[in-house]
């Protein structure tokens, strides 16, 4: 499973770390029409050790960048901003990893 998230974030081109893999693994289980995570609900959900809010909002960039995950702001609140899995990329992640 590591070797499939090797080549699908090299694709990317990006280095995948256990941050990294925690973050995406937790926004694949929210199934699509469930409610996004909020920034601070997806830290607070990270396994332990808990990295600082700013590696781990570095780590969101990475990810956002790459086009791996969406952060939009919220149609419940404008302040809070959620984030959730692009499309293409969990249809990649179901056919390279999950199959």
């Amino acid at each position: 499973m590591i070797d499939s998230y090797k080549r699908l974030f090299s694709k990317r081109k990006i280095t995948i770390n256990l941050l990294m893999l925690d973050i995406i693994e937790r926004l694949h289980h929210k199934l699509p029409h469930e409610a996004h995570y909020g920034l601070t609900e997806l830290y607070e959900e990270i396994s332990h050790p808990k990295p600082t809010f700013s590696n781990y909002r570095a780590q969101l960039l990475t990810l956002e960048t790459a086009k791996c995950i969406l952060i939009k702001t919220s149609k419940e609140k404008a302040s809070k901003k959620s984030v959730h899995l692009a499309e293409d990329f969990r249809k990649e992640l179901e056919r390279d990893v999950y199959a």
